[in-house]
């Protein structure tokens, strides 16, 4: 099987918001394409398209391409069973990724995809193992200060307040300051 990719970042972003697992090894998101879209240069996807990111954080670049080449073996080799034929999928590496065995990334294409799809048919957001909490929020709890600690009550550098003086604003110089 063939493995077909994304390649412009329209079709990153278009992915991006759905259904999305997260596991160890990658993170995985899908989205259903609808008959309506146009085609993407001039071609007609047959089957599931794939995009890969690879971010630096993950190494060099020999790193980076070996991960990518062991994700899209690992997808080629588990058959055309386990993804749906009208999705994308976008899958981000993580670090694991590199060193985990081979039999192992299988699996975990395996319950990502049955996972994401699960997702996707009930119509929910986001799942994953990682995350408690989504972007922004917070425990409600109050944090309280213990009565026998010795902590210092007056705020520090670290609290908010600025340790450096502001830049010089006078418009004298050679006109590269702020203004």
């Amino acid at each position: 099987m063939k493995i077909e990719t994304l390649k412009r970042p329209a079709q990153f972003k278009r992915v991006r918001g759905r259904a999305r697992w997260a596991g160890p090894l990658f993170i995985m998101e899908a989205r259903q394409r609808q008959p309506s879209e146009p085609a993407d240069a001039g071609t007609e996807a047959l089957g599931p398209r794939f995009g890969f990111t690879i971010t630096r954080k993950i190494g060099n670049a020999v790193v980076r391409n070996r991960v990518r080449r062991r994700l899209k073996e690992a997808l080629r080799t588990i058959g055309s069973g386990h993804a749906r034929h009208d999705y994308d999928y976008v899958v981000v590496a993580s670090r694991a990724a590199h060193d985990y065995p081979f039999a192992g990334l299988q699996d975990a294409f395996r319950e990502a995809f049955e996972r994401l799809h699960r997702q996707a048919d009930s119509g929910q957001g986001r799942i994953g193992q990682g995350r408690r909490h989504a972007k922004g929020q917070r425990d409600s709890a109050p944090v309280l200060a213990d009565s026998t600690s010795n902590a210092d009550p007056t705020p520090g550098p670290g609290d908010g307040q600025r340790s450096r003086p502001r830049a010089d604003r006078s418009k004298s110089g050679n006109g590269r300051g702020r203004r």
